[in-house]
């Protein structure tokens, strides 16, 4: 892999307006896209897919039209991944991990970064500050912080378990679709079925092993041996980070959240997330970060 294929990036964004809690929604969006357009490189995303239900994207597009210096395009969860029309009482949070997947297959950059609503991008951000060399950053996390989902992706794709080895953190992260593809291949040689519907499938079954989508990942990967490959870890193999040294993941630790670190441009890290499932709500947030972003 050459240099220049790691400058593309492309983005996915899975939204759900119209969800309990759906009147946030459209607001931290809002606190998204002006961090990036504040701070993101020019030209750092080659598109930003956004991804969404039918009912929702006159919504979404309306609101995308007012960040016009972003790639943004707004795309129908169904049209993007048609297995979702076969598993509509899928759980969201499921439907949002395929759909990330599903970036691999729909974006053409050979790195794609997966996005949420309750994600910030805090400095500047550039391509040098994402890769070392041509490989990415993967910021790590032990399994044992949700062995549920590190047990059950193995279960998934039929392969013992080491809980003591290295894992990933939850998003933003940024997947390689080489690897992405080879998770594909791994899921459907093991489940005789298209990838998607063969995990979309398992949210219905009683018992059904958890998953999550970077646990797959990592774990396809890993058996490939294509981490070395693809990513740099970050704090181990470079000092560089991809996650702020504090975010905000219960109301208890809005208080003690360390904004001014977040935004200070000598700390490491460039993303910090406030949990949308906190109780935290977008005036709190926009008063906490109104120094350093103006929504």
């Amino acid at each position: 892999m050459s240099q220049a294929g790691a400058e593309a990036i492309g983005a996915v964004l899975p939204l759900r307006v119209s969800r309990r809690r759906g009147a946030e929604i459209i607001p931290r969006c809002r606190i998204l896209f002006a961090s990036l357009a504040a701070f993101a490189e020019p030209g750092l995303f080659e598109e930003i897919t956004v991804v969404v239900p039918g009912r929702d994207r006159q919504d979404v597009e309306r609101l995308c039209h007012e960040w016009n210096p972003l790639p943004l395009v707004v795309v129908d969860e169904e049209e993007y991944l048609p297995a979702l029309r076969q598993h509509r009482l899928a759980p969201g949070w499921f439907r949002q991990q395929v759909i990330k997947l599903q970036g691999a297959r729909r974006l053409d950059a050979p790195f794609y970064m997966t996005l949420d609503d309750d994600v910030i991008l805090c400095k500047t951000l550039r391509r040098s500050d994402l890769f070392v060399g041509a490989k990415a950053l993967l910021e790590p996390n032990p399994r044992t912080a949700h062995v549920e989902w590190w047990a059950g992706s193995a279960r998934l794709l039929k392969r013992p378990i080491d809980l003591s080895a290295p894992g990933m953190f939850v998003t933003p992260a940024i997947l390689a679709r080489p690897i992405c593809l080879r998770l594909f291949e791994d899921l459907e040689r093991c489940h005789g079925a298209d990838w998607a519907a063969a995990l979309l499938r398992q949210t219905s079954r009683l018992r059904a092993p958890s998953w999550s989508e970077y646990a797959l990942y990592y774990l396809a990967a890993e058996s490939a041996g294509m981490i070395p490959e693809f990513h740099a870890i970050a704090g181990t193999d470079t000092p560089q980070r991809l996650w702020c040294p504090t975010s905000v993941w219960q109301r208890s630790d809005f208080e003690r959240w360390n904004v001014a670190e977040c935004f200070d441009p000598e700390a490491p890290g460039f993303f910090t997330v406030i949990q949308s499932n906190a109780g935290i709500s977008t005036a709190e947030i926009c008063r906490r970060i109104a120094p350093y972003l103006k929504v």
